[in-house]
């Protein structure tokens, strides 16, 4: 069956309800450039903050800039040329990722960067006479600039004091152009060697002599004399089959671009901090240490790189071009950045108790994505503080666990429902969690899950009289104090903050959630030999429990403590049942219909407006039904091909007629575990 209506899930209308706009943004402009993605995917809101350039002017301001690193690529075969920016995995790993710009990459011209904005000067603009574009690298958009005022073939630009100089490029000569006095000198020296493709990291030019024995040299321009930069020898002998070498400067270090051989047909790259030393009176520049040597253009990622990699395809670096989201970074900002990567707190500026506040109105879906911004966020996402200010706010959400039996070994295990990014749902298995016991009592109170007694196996059936709570915030298990009666099969539910424990040995158990202690109770004599209960729900604070030996239902009252029996109730075997407001509900599988029981009126009714979802499961080995967030949550199996699902829905229902009749309205529909041959033993509604 297809899915029915998919949940939208509501988006506030502001992240920060209770914060200014300039606060929101100052927080925003501390967190790393590279965080932003991930941030994007929170709300709305957040995609348009993100996108501002009142963000990018606040991060200016506090010196919180990034450095980014843009190349080029020129494919031989084809002639396309397209822009890539280098990014950092998750595994610390590197990659170029295409840049889908709305403008052509140059063959022939030169590109300059001035702060966030990248100039292209196109030698072929000659014959058009078309605007310069101006690419603004933080939006990836385009403004277009007035025509040059001269034609020029081939040409190479800089900047100086914030003027970019256009020149035409001799490949003879070296002319060094001095703005202040509007000259041109040549100079001898520079010109010893035939540079080309090389970067200026310190005031020092770099380049790599591909046919000069394969070396990197660099000349200082105060100085006027050419070195041979010593400790790159090992790089260099990695590299010897390669075809062609570029150099690019990144955050005051050296980028060393390399193709590969003709085989592997990619790029590898490596970024190289350099340092100056002195040997006997000559000054000398030496490889401090190569910070990442990589293969960026490899058969690993074709899915990503795609017809770059194709046998005949042959990839060459065209230009690389350091970029700035700001035009300065001071470089004790930028010690810092280089020191750590992560802040030590994430928004430095507020106190903790503000930072809790706004993390609590973000929606829990999204706290796996927050987590990945810092571990700052990966505590505080966990913390019970923030749990307890989403309380106090009313900012609580209900999360279903489910108990799933593994009907190959009998192995219970805890899983919890997910809501994937394209919108279908998943039980995702919890492995912080130990194995949960067979014919134990769960009950869900709040952000906590308790499990009473039950049989440690099917084999063995060893009587359990361990308790134990799970902490659903942090997925962690307290032991709690051993059970005063022995059960080998229980039922469990909670009336008033007590949780009463009964088994079929005529015994119960009474758990105070609140001092955490267990309280004794005695059956009556009457219903001795009654006890073999398999079914336990709690309507209107009278707990129901069903003999499906004797086919007795019982009812408790808790605060006159005495037992009573419901003829009405008893009228269908009902099993795996929930309550949602105060009305029992339960799939009849022999009937193939999904009843409802309200305890007020005494009568049963058919749920009507299921006729879908009802055909769909009317071949399930097995169906379950719980409450989840005042509405209902459907099991059943189902088998595709040879394998086999779990399906499950969520119904939200409706009341008609006075209350005579109810409908139902299926939200959503999926299949929510494939593989394996399970069946849901319990669900839990955990309200977090």
């Amino acid at each position: 069956m297809s899915s029915s209506k998919k949940e939208q899930s509501p988006e506030p209308p502001s992240l920060i309800q209770l914060l200014p706009e300039d606060i929101i943004i100052d927080i925003l402009s501390r967190v790393r450039w590279c965080d932003y993605r991930t941030l994007s995917l929170v709300s709305k809101h957040f995609r348009s903050l993100v996108a501002s350039h009142e963000l990018y002017a606040r991060r200016s301001l506090l010196g919180c800039t990034v450095r980014r690193l843009y190349v080029a690529l020129s494919n031989r075969e084809t002639t396309s040329h397209n822009p890539y920016i280098l990014c950092l995995e998750a595994n610390d790993n590197h990659r170029l990722v295409l840049i889908p710009w709305p403008t052509h990459v140059p063959h022939v011209g030169s590109f300059v960067t001035v702060g966030w904005k990248l100039y292209a000067f196109d030698m072929l603009n000659r014959y058009h006479h078309l605007p310069i574009p101006s690419i603004d690298c933080r939006f990836q958009t385009v403004h277009l600039v007035h025509c040059m005022n001269a034609t020029m073939d081939v040409s190479v630009a800089g900047v100086i004091d914030g003027k970019i100089y256009m020149y035409t490029r001799d490949g003879r000569n070296s002319f060094v152009y001095d703005p202040k006095e509007s000259k041109w000198e040549t100079d001898k020296r520079l010109n010893m060697f035939k540079w080309q493709g090389g970067c200026v990291v310190d005031d020092v030019l770099y380049y790599f002599d591909n046919r000069g024995g394969k070396v990197l040299r660099a000349y200082n321009p105060r100085k006027s004399s050419w070195v041979v930069v010593k400790g790159l020898e090992r790089l260099v002998a990695e590299g010897r089959f390669s075809e062609s070498y570029y150099t690019g400067s990144c955050d005051g270090k050296l980028v060393l671009f390399l193709s590969k051989d003709r085989m592997t047909k990619g790029i590898r790259c490596a970024q190289i901090s350099l340092e100056r030393r002195h040997h006997q009176g000559r000054s000398e520049i030496w490889v401090a240490k190569v910070l990442v040597t990589l293969g960026l253009l490899c058969k690993l990622n074709f899915n990503v790189l795609g017809f770059l990699l194709s046998p005949k395809d042959r990839v060459v670096v065209r230009f690389s071009l350091l970029m700035e989201d700001s035009l300065r970074m001071s470089s004790k900002t930028r010690l810092k950045k280089e020191q750590s990567s992560e802040q030590p707190s994430l928004i430095p500026s507020l106190p903790e108790e503000i930072i809790v506040d706004i993390l609590a109105r973000v929606g829990r879906c999204r706290y796996p994505k927050l987590s990945l911004v810092s571990k700052h966020f990966r505590s505080l996402v966990t913390s019970h503080e923030l749990y307890e200010r989403r309380s106090l706010l009313g900012c609580t959400e209900h999360s279903l666990y489910v108990v799933l039996c593994n009907k190959e070994n009998d192995n219970h295990y805890c899983y919890v429902l997910y809501r994937k990014a394209n919108g279908n749902h998943s039980l995702v298995l919890i492995p912080s969690l130990p194995k949960m016991p067979r014919k134990g009592g769960f009950v869900a109170v709040g952000s906590r899950i308790y499990v009473f007694g039950g049989l440690n196996s099917y084999r063995h059936k060893k009587i359990q009289t361990n308790a134990i709570s799970i902490d659903c915030i942090s997925q962690t298990v307290h032991l709690l104090p051993s059970m005063n009666v022995t059960m080998s099969v229980s039922v469990a539910d909670i009336i008033d903050g007590k949780i009463y424990v009964t088994g079929y040995r005529c015994n119960m158990a009474v758990f105070n959630t609140e001092t955490q202690m267990w309280e004794p109770k005695t059956i009556p004599e009457t219903m001795n030999g009654y006890m073999w209960a398999c079914d336990c729900v709690v309507m209107a604070g009278k707990m129901y429990m069903r003999d499906p030996v004797n086919s007795f239902v019982f009812v408790y009252e808790s605060k006159e403590i005495k037992w009573e029996m419901d003829k009405m109730l008893n009228k269908f075997e009902w099993k795996d049942a929930c309550v949602v407001d105060d009305v029992l509900y339960y799939y009849d599988s022999g009937w193939k219909v999904l009843r409802a029981y309200d305890p007020k009126e005494s009568s049963w009714v058919v749920v009507n407006g299921l006729a879908e979802l009802l055909a769909d499961a009317r071949f399930s080995a097995w169906s379950y039904t719980g409450s989840y967030g005042g509405k209902l949550a459907m099991f059943y199996s189902k088998i595709t091909g040879k394998t086999k699902v779990i399906r499950c829905a969520e119904i939200s229902l409706e009341r008609r007629r006075q209350g005579k009749k109810i409908w139902g309205k299926v939200e959503w529909c999926d299949d929510v575990l494939v593989g394996g041959d399970f069946y849901v033993n319990k669900s839990l509604d955990v309200i977090v």
